[in-house]
Parts: C-alpha cells; sequence; structure tokens
C-alpha cells in the first residue's frame, strides 16, 4: 500500500487516549491588541518534536493573550458532557483573535453523543455557559481581571472550527473501520448514509487500524495520533480560521474602498489629495493583512512537516481560503489600479491649475505692461516739452505723439489675437489623424 511507508515513518507519532477531546476555535468579531501580554504559542502546549518549528516561528502564529487552566463549561439545556476545559484568547501579529476551549468528554461517548456536543457547542454557542456565565460575559471578566482591553462590540464572530480527537471506544470502533460522517457534519443521527460524500480524507494521513483523518469545511476528526501531533493539528485550525476571519474583514474594506475610489472625483483639489492618501494607507493596511493575516498561514514552510502539511492543505482546501485568497487579491489589484486612476487625475488636475496660475500671471503681466507703456511715453515726451505741459489733454495738438504712442500696442495685439485664432483653427496632429483616417476608410 503506497500509505504504508509514511505510517511506518511517522509510528513515533502513533498514539491513544482514552477520552474524547474536543478543541473548539471560535472566530471573535474585533481585532485584540497583542501587547506584551502574549505568551508563546510553544508553552501552551508539548509540540514534541514539532516544537522548534514552532518556536521559531512564533512571532507570525496566533499566540495567547488570555489563559484559564480550569473553567467548567455548561452547555445548553444544562448539559454537563464536557469536563472542565482549557480556555484560552489567541491574537495574531495583525490583531485577530480566536476564543478557544479545550475539553475531554464525561465518561465513554459513542460518536452520536459527540455529534450532539458539536452541534451545540457550533449552532448554539451563543447560550455555552462558562462557570455560571454567558461566555461574552465570562471573556469580558476574565480580560478585566488579567488587564485585557477588550472592545464594547466584541462577539462570537461567524466562524468556527472543531477539533475531534476520539479515544476510548469511539477511537477503537475508528480503527476497526467505522465511518463518521455524523461528527464532520455534527448530525446526532443513530444511522449514517449509505453516501457520505463531503468529507475530505488526506490520503498522506490515514492508515487503515492505525490513524485517520476526515473533515469539512467546519470539524476535523483526527484519530490514532500522539498528543503533540494532535497539538499542532488544533494551532493549524487556529491559524486558519484566524486567517479567515482576516478574509471577511478584508472583502469588506474592499468593498468600501472600493465604494469611495469609485465615487465621483471632487473639485478641491486640497479634499482629493487626502482622499488619495487616505485610500492608499487603506490598500497599505490591506495589504498586510492579506500577506501576514491569511498568506503567511498558508505556506508549509512554517512547520515544514509533512503530516502538517497534508492536514494544512486539506483544510484549506476544504475552508476555501486559497481561493478566497486569489480573489481579494485579484481585487486588491483593480483597487490600486483604481487608486492609480485617481492619482494620474489628480496629478493632471494639479498641473492644470498649475498651468493656468502661470497663464493668470502672465497675462496680467502683459496686460499690465501694455497699459503702463503707452502712458510712460507719453509723459516721457511732455515732461520733455515743457511748454507744451498745459495742452497735455488736448488731441487735436499732439495726435501724433498720441499715435505713435498707442498706434504700435493696438497693431502688437490684433496680431497676437489673429496669429491665436490661426493656431487654434490648425492643428497638425489632427490633420496626420485625418489623414489615417482617410487611409483606414479606403
Amino acid at each position: 500500500m503506497p500509505e504504508l511507508p509514511l505510517a511506518l515513518a511517522h509510528v513515533t507519532e502513533v498514539g491513544s487516549r482514552e477520552r474524547t477531546r474536543i478543541v473548539c476555535v471560535y472566530g471573535l468579531s474585533e481585532q485584540l491588541d497583542r501587547g506584551v501580554r502574549s505568551q508563546a504559542i510553544a508553552d501552551l502546549y508539548p509540540f514534541g518534536r514539532f516544537a522548534p518549528h514552532v518556536r521559531g516561528v512564533a512571532e507570525l502564529l496566533p499566540n495567547p493573550v488570555l489563559s484559564v487552566r480550569e473553567v467548567d463549561v455548561e452547555l445548553p439545556g444544562g448539559s454537563q458532557d464536557l469536563g472542565p476545559a482549557r480556555a484560552f484568547v489567541m491574537v495574531t501579529p495583525r490583531g485577530d483573535a480566536a476564543l478557544v476551549l479545550d475539553a475531554e468528554m464525561t465518561g465513554d461517548p459513542d460518536g452520536q453523543q459527540v455529534a450532539h456536543v458539536l452541534d451545540v457547542t457550533c449552532l448554539r454557542r451563543s447560550q455555552l455557559r462558562l462557570d455560571g456565565m454567558a461566555i461574552i460575559e465570562w471573556l469580558r471578566e476574565q480580560a478585566a481581571a488579567s488587564g485585557l482591553p477588550l472592545p464594547e462590540s466584541l462577539a462570537l464572530g461567524a466562524n468556527v472550527h472543531q477539533c475531534v480527537f476520539p479515544g476510548g471506544t469511539l477511537l477503537a470502533a475508528i480503527r476497526g473501520g467505522a465511518t463518521y460522517w455524523r461528527l464532520v457534519f455534527r448530525v446526532s443521527a443513530p444511522l449514517e448514509p449509505a453516501e457520505q460524500a463531503g468529507t475530505f480524507h488526506p490520503p498522506e494521513l490515514n492508515y487503515s487500524g492505525y490513524v485517520a483523518v476526515g473533515h469539512g469545511r467546519g470539524v476535523s476528526v483526527i484519530s490514532g495520533f500522539a498528543r503533540p501531533v494532535e497539538n499542532v493539528y488544533a494551532l493549524m485550525a487556529i491559524m486558519l480560521i484566524t486567517g479567515l476571519g482576516v478574509l471577511h474583514r478584508s472583502r469588506a474594506r474592499l468593498f468600501a474602498a472600493m465604494t469611495q475610489a469609485g465615487s465621483s472625483v471632487t473639485a478641491n483639489i486640497a479634499a482629493a489629495r487626502t482622499e488619495i492618501s487616505l485610500l492608499s494607507a487603506q490598500l497599505n493596511e490591506l495589504q498586510l493583512d492579506l500577506e501576514f493575516g491569511v498568506e503567511s498561514y498558508l505556506d508549509g514552510v512554517l512547520i515544514p512537516e509533512a503530516i502538517v502539511e497534508a492536514y494544512q492543505r486539506s483544510l484549506c482546501e476544504a475552508m476555501g481560503i486559497r481561493a478566497g485568497l486569489e480573489h481579494s487579491s485579484r481585487m486588491l489589484e483593480r483597487l490600486s489600479a483604481v487608486i492609480g486612476g485617481r492619482r494620474t487625475a489628480l496629478d493632471a488636475a494639479v498641473q492644470e491649475q498649475a498651468e493656468r496660475r502661470d497663464r493668470l500671471f502672465s497675462g496680467l503681466l502683459a496686460v499690465g505692461t501694455l497699459l503702463a507703456l503707452p502712458p510712460t511715453l507719453l509723459l516721457a515726451f511732455f515732461a520733455l516739452s515743457p511748454d507744451t505741459r498745459r495742452t497735455l489733454f488736448d488731441p487735436r495738438l499732439h495726435w501724433a505723439a498720441y499715435l505713435i504712442a498707442f498706434l504700435p500696442f493696438i497693431a502688437l495685439v490684433a496680431a497676437g489675437w489673429l496669429l491665436r485664432r490661426r493656431i487654434r483653427a490648425s492643428a497638425g496632429q489632427l490633420d496626420v489623424f485625418e489623414g489615417a483616417r482617410s487611409e483606414h476608410v479606403t
């Protein structure tokens, strides 16, 4: 079997557990300040041989800013199917956050019971109670105690992923060949359908009798692996849920920026310059979000291990993150082109404004010169002829002086006006265009 060499190569990562473990990753609706309160993710869980990779890229990964080692989880209806849970808030370098609940189920549940817990902890997550309080109320109390500021509008987001690590009877059943469709789709039905399409089964991670990995968009079932592998798979889910939140936020900001960039250009040059500066700043932030909040988490170089890359690649495909990133990148390119067009229009407007200002100044200077020269000549003439000062304004006596003073400037203005009309009436580029057009028609 082609899977056998890979399974044997990672036989040290195969393990068993007595109780079924569920890790729920809830995206949060608002960005949080990562600040100096965050600790390294590698200190939160044992990652075994993956720890050097996790520590090496810790600055790029989501890190905990709030961690509570033991909290009682009460499901809707007062059910206590989950034992004491670990709860922590993970924040990425760009401020995107996720609330993580990590608990083991009480007793030895079967697939139907686990599917019910998955259903209520996802679809009815707002009704969960932690230590007797609503989940957001509990989160605010813990954040206030640790000095972590939370936005007033903070709520659970739309993105959820749950990792199931079967134990006990459920693990034995899956190793024996039992299907787990009901877990992947959170359907607590007594029977599963004969055709179970829609589940992703990475071939590199499935070896009958030892390990099995199957998942959909919202649930991953990971059975037969040791705890360090479970932890790194949970980390992958956290990374991709925060990345999915970045995609949704970026898409909304892209639409808003595109609407703003596509609106009519204001006639005020200063306002247009300010608007383009704001759009450019938004464009830069969007590029950073997509690069460091999404694309970096799709890179297998972060944790270059075969069993990690296989799960990451398959989960990305199920969530549609890569396709969403490509679409958002194309939208970003369009926005950049629109902003570039607006900037070109602004540059042209600024140049036109400068040319109009120069023309106005030159025109005023020319008019002032034309108005000042004739009186200057006349004043010079009369200043040199003292006897004529009393008849200064008698044109019958001094018509020749007035004519000599004004006629050249009148002739200059008339010649300039005729030349201007001639320049406007004929254009060499227009003749070239008309000639090329005539040849094309012929």
